[in-house]
């Protein structure tokens, strides 16, 4: 995206279950590692080198969160990839799954392009997101093909 010019934004998240089993609780974490108005330098490729996966996404209030930043941003043309290792939502899947439906709903509503991008996993296809599949590294090219395609479309 930077080579390219467009402007880019890069957040994280995974999920917390931090209750009972009597009394369950679960958190979202985000992570900021570069907005809009940051550079692409080298703090920001070194804060995304040091993610790691982790489990329990609650991707339906991650979606949510990200579907807000697009509302809120002033680009015109709006993408989301949206990278999962597992199985969509990986937690409190019961209350995730339709604020998840909904939300994708909702940024197809206002233009905004969802690409699934599955780390081993087709997951994001059951909720009708675009979906690509990473295996290795040599597929990250297939991501990039997935948004010129949506561009050569517009």
């Amino acid at each position: 995206c930077h080579r390219a010019g467009i402007n880019f934004e890069i957040m994280a998240h995974t999920g917390e279950y931090a209750g009972r089993s009597s009394d369950a609780e679960y958190k979202v974490n985000i992570y900021q590692i570069k907005s809009l108005d940051q550079p692409w330098n080298s703090h920001a490729k070194e804060t995304l080198s040091c993610i790691k996966g982790g489990g329990g996404n609650l991707d339906g209030h991650t979606m949510q969160f990200y579907r807000k930043r697009l509302d809120a941003s002033k680009c015109t043309d709006k993408i989301m990839f949206y990278f999962t290792d597992g199985k969509m939502p990986g937690a409190n899947r019961a209350n995730e799954r339709p604020i998840l439906e909904r939300e994708l709903k909702l940024c197809k509503q206002r233009g905004y392009h969802v690409v699934g991008v599955g780390i081993g996993t087709d997951s994001p296809k059951e909720y009708g997101m675009d979906t690509v599949i990473v295996r290795s590294a040599n597929d990250i090219g297939d991501v990039l093909d997935r948004l010129a395609t949506k561009f050569r479309k517009s």
